[in-house]
């Protein structure tokens, strides 16, 4: 078992190196595709629109966002070129309601989430959301980066919280690749 596909999802350039640092780091060490979704999050209340406005109010703000979206997709793809990782980006308005059906749907087809801290100076609500949607309607394993760190750590000691449910157990098979790349190298261990 192993970790061959990442995904990560980004909602501005906030933070934006710490996180691709990391994911890029991570896929060549464990030689998997990156995926980076570039998210604009469409936060206008349709119902707040007093009846007979204009559509084009609604389309405009749409506009804006899907423009801010493939921006932040050119600064990833800018970054990712050249890296000697397999990738693909993606760029997509999501609005703020159904953030957890699209991150959870994208989630669930890759083997390991990797997110920035939500909270602190560069953590802003969206953030949240995304990481709520990721830990709750993903169904994959997922790991979010301390706050202020400046690349991956070194993972040398793994806490596993055991209660004997279903959720416990889905957390260990999910975390196994770590586990396993702890243990053989606490050991010195050669793998099979």
């Amino acid at each position: 078992m192993a970790y061959k596909s990442l995904i990560s999802f980004v909602v501005s350039e906030d933070g934006l190196d710490t996180v691709l640092d990391a994911a890029i780091a991570l896929a060549e060490r464990l030689d998997a595709h990156l995926e980076v979704c570039c998210l604009a999050v469409d936060s206008t209340q349709v119902a707040g629109f007093y009846a007979g406005a204009p559509a084009v109010i609604f389309q405009e703000s749409i506009d804006a966002l899907q423009t801010q979206a493939e921006a932040l997709r050119e600064v990833v793809r800018t970054r990712l070129n050249g890296c000697p990782i397999r990738w693909s980006t993606d760029d997509v308005v999501v609005p703020m309601g159904t953030i957890g059906s699209y991150v959870g749907l994208k989630a669930r087809f890759s083997d390991l989430v990797l997110l920035p801290c939500p909270y602190g100076d560069k953590g802003g609500p969206q953030d949240e959301l995304v990481t709520e949607a990721a830990l709750f309607d993903g169904n994959a394993a997922i790991l979010v980066l301390p706050q202020d760190t400046t690349s991956l750590p070194d993972i040398r000691r793994i806490v596993l919280a055991w209660d004997q449910s279903e959720e416990a157990l889905h957390a260990a098979r999910a975390a196994m690749p770590f586990l396993e790349r702890v243990w053989f190298n606490q050991f010195h261990i050669q793998r099979p």
